[in-house]
Order: structure tokens, then sequence, then C-alpha cells
């Protein structure tokens, strides 16, 4: 992405947050997507920045422990985190 650019982050088609880069073209944005029954799903993760943009379907499933890990995925990483007050989150870094 261009330096200090606004950008728009899609998931699914839909604007989840309009986020600005930073010097180094670099941005950061928190979204929620619903997590998936017993199966995995897929979403798409699209971010459009004047005239560059990308995509990545990203497949999304439960966290299979409740222990903290990190997997590589795609072109970032998975980090699947204890909350302190219970449950998991996962965090998707590209």
């Amino acid at each position: 992405m261009a330096p200090r650019a606004p950008v728009n982050l899609m998931v699914d088609g839909e604007v989840r947050a309009r986020p600005t880069s930073d010097a180094n073209g670099m941005f950061s944005a928190v979204t929620q997507v619903a997590m998936p029954g017993q199966s995995q799903t897929t979403v798409k993760v699209e971010a459009d920045a004047g005239g560059a943009s990308w995509h990545r379907d990203v497949q999304i499933s439960a966290p299979t422990t409740q222990v903290d890990t990190a997997s590589p995925v795609g072109d970032g990483w998975r980090v699947d985190w204890r909350l302190p007050g219970g449950g998991m989150q996962t965090t998707l870094i590209f």
C-alpha cells in the first residue's frame, strides 16, 4: 500500500474498517468474523488503497486446543491465544 493512504478493509465484500497506512505503507485493523461450527469456512479478506489492492481467501476454524499456538497460514500467521477471563481468541497477521 502507498504511505499514508486511506485503506478499505473488507470481509466477504463488506467494509469492516477504514485505517490509514503508515509511512511504510503498512496498516492494521481489528474486525470480527463469526466462529464456524464444527467445520471450517472460508472468508474473503480484501484491502484497497488508491489503485493498489490485494485479497486473500482465509480458512477460519475453531481453535483445536486451549493452549497458545502460532502457525503459518498463507503469507502470514495464525495465533490462537487464551484470554485472561477464559476462552480463546484468534489473530491473523499478514
